[in-house]
C-alpha cells in the first residue's frame, strides 16, 4: 500500500546511499527545508547539520529535536508517529516563503551560538565548576 501511494512521487524520491562529507554538503545546499519525523531521536546531529546549512526544519517532538530547537523559532515540531501533524508543518514551510527564511536564518544563528563545539564544552566546564563549587569540603 505504502509503495503504492509513492508511486506518483518516484521520480522525486531518490535514496542516495552512502555519502562522503563534500556530497552531503551538497545535498544540504540544494535544500530548502529538512523533515526529520523521528519516533525517537535521542540528539539529534542531523538536525545540527540542518540549522548550519540554514535549512528550515520540521522535526518530530521528541528528545534532541525538542531539546535543540525551538518551535516556531527555529523549526517547527510536529506530533511523533502523526502523518498529518508533519504534513500540515511541511505545507506551512513550503507555502511560506517568510517563514521558511526566518526559521533558517534564526537556526543558522542559534547553532552557530549554542551548539558549535566551543559553546558546549563552555557549558559543560560551567556545570562541573558548579559541582566541585558545592561538592562538601573533606
Amino acid at each position: 500500500m505504502a509503495a503504492e501511494a509513492c508511486r506518483p512521487f518516484a521520480d522525486r524520491i531518490i535514496f542516495t546511499g552512502w555519502l562522503n562529507a563534500d556530497q552531503l554538503n551538497e545535498w544540504y545546499r540544494r535544500a530548502d527545508v529538512l523533515a526529520v519525523p523521528s519516533w525517537y531521536e535521542p540528539f539529534g546531529m542531523v538536525i545540527l547539520e540542518g540549522m548550519l546549512h540554514g535549512l528550515a526544519i520540521v522535526a518530530s517532538d521528541v528528545g534532541g529535536p525538542r531539546a535543540i530547537r525551538r518551535d516556531g523559532v527555529t523549526g517547527l515540531l510536529c506530533a511523533p508517529k502523526d502523518a498529518a501533524s508533519l504534513s500540515r508543518a511541511l505545507l506551512r514551510v513550503v507555502q511560506d516563503h517568510e517563514l521558511r527564511r526566518r526559521l533558517g536564518e534564526q537556526a543558522a544563528r542559534d547553532v552557530r551560538t549554542r551548539w558549535l563545539f566551543d559553546s558546549v564544552v563552555q557549558r559543560m566546564r560551567n556545570v562541573y565548576f558548579e559541582l566541585i563549587a558545592s561538592a562538601p569540603t573533606i
